[in-house]
């Protein structure tokens, strides 16, 4: 014959004094794990407040809710640890860490709970066991099955297969094996997106940094799957890649991907510098996305914000500071003014506002007639006229290339 233990209600005792202290038994059982869990002593401060304990606190509140329901359990709670697990899983933490964590924050909880009991609890607190029990088995087993699923739908064979589809198609390289094992189909013309965020990789070969890093690129593809509909093929590291985005035949031309990379940079937590190439068929992969990523290195090169950018956006500036003779003496109209910052900031102002002198002088704090003179320095020094059309381009395109590469 099987024991049956009474359900336990709300109005309980021991459920009663578990009440108004079951924020602090949430932290307690945070700090508990983290002491006894090896893994989870690395994990920084604040991702242990922003994303551990308030799954930890509604675990605790769901458990409590189950006293009102007859043991019934709100399946938001279960998605709040599924959620949680899918992260986890997605960053390649061992199944038996996160295992080990519920486990540890669990007896941490019975063992609170069991110092509170009064002897006339003995039977509510074996109830309360029960239930604990219950309830932790329904957690352990949709963390089981996340794993498996994120294992195998992430993780497999045709995961790996489609990052090897994506550097190939980069390189250039014969791709004829490579879809039906990615268990992807091809299409005929792309998107290539650029990626490179201004935090740098760290050199710290520590779990957390990996974990973080996993965490990048996941975050990254998922955005683009969301974006695109379909898997996309991606070399993204967590902070430099590729994006190869699928254009469907009613593709509009407004195609939105300001908005993705904009979402990328918001999940994340970082600017993210996007290039994009012009459409491109299967054959002409590699050269687009050398070209995408170009134009991000020179829109962050030129101080330019963070965001996408196109080879439409600068034009100018990307022929002018391709590599070539013509950079190079470009480049060297400036060598006068090298030890002179006062010139060459009267300069740049006035390539800025162009006419409008009293502007540029003011910008500089000088007096225009001072402002004139400089700029008659200029003249006398590099031998081009910043006044004259002619040679204002001239000295603009120097600049370009000046600020696009200045240890030159």
């Amino acid at each position: 014959m099987t024991e049956q233990f009474p359900r336990l209600s709300l109005d309980a005792p021991i459920v009663q004094r578990l009440l108004p202290r079951l924020s602090d038994i949430a932290e307690i059982a945070m700090s508990d794990t983290v002491a006894s869990v090896p893994a989870y002593a690395h994990i920084p401060p604040e991702i242990l407040a922003e994303e551990i304990l308030p799954v930890v606190m509604q675990v605790c509140a769901g458990f409590v809710k189950s006293f009102i329901t007859e043991g019934a359990i709100d399946p938001v709670d279960v998605e709040a640890v599924v959620e949680y697990s899918t992260r986890r899983a997605e960053e390649l933490i061992p199944f038996e860490t996160l295992a080990s964590a519920l486990f540890s924050g669990t007896r941490r909880i019975w063992r609170i709970v069991a110092a509170s009991a009064q002897p006339e609890d003995t039977a509510d607190l074996a109830a309360f066991g029960d239930q604990l029990i219950e309830y932790i088995q329904l957690l352990s087993t949709a963390m089981t099955q996340t794993y498996v699923d994120v294992q195998e739908t992430i993780f497999g064979p045709a995961n790996e297969a489609r990052r090897r589809l994506a550097v190939a198609l980069l390189c250039g390289d014969d791709v004829s094996d490579l879809p039906s094992n990615a268990g992807i189909m091809l299409h005929e013309r792309y998107r290539v997106l650029a990626l490179s965020t201004t935090t740098k990789p760290s050199t710290a070969a520590d779990a957390v940094e990996t974990v973080l890093t996993r965490r990048r690129v996941r975050d990254a593809q998922r955005i683009a799957e969301n974006y695109a509909r379909v898997p996309v093929l991606t070399t993204f590291d967590g902070h430099s890649g590729v994006l190869l985005l699928p254009i469907a035949p009613d593709d509009h031309p407004d195609n939105g991907t300001d908005m993705l990379v904009d979402g990328i940079a918001k999940l994340l937590n970082d600017n993210v510098f996007a290039g994009e190439s012009e459409p491109a068929v299967i054959s002409a992969l590699p050269t687009a996305a050398v070209e995408a990523a170009e134009v991000a290195a020179l829109a962050r090169q030129l101080g330019r914000p963070a965001g996408l950018y196109r080879i439409d956006d600068m034009l100018l500036e990307y022929q002018v500071t391709r590599p070539g003779t013509a950079r190079d003496k470009i480049s060297r109209r400036l060598e006068p003014l090298r030890e002179q910052s006062h010139l060459l900031d009267a300069l740049r102002s006035h390539i800025r506002h162009g006419l409008d002198r009293k502007s540029a002088a003011d910008e500089l704090h000088i007096h225009p007639n001072t402002f004139s003179y400089r700029l008659r320095r200029v003249a006398d020094l590099t031998g081009i006229d910043p006044t004259e059309p002619s040679g204002s381009r001239l000295l603009a395109a120097a600049l370009t290339i000046a600020h696009a590469f200045p240890d030159r």
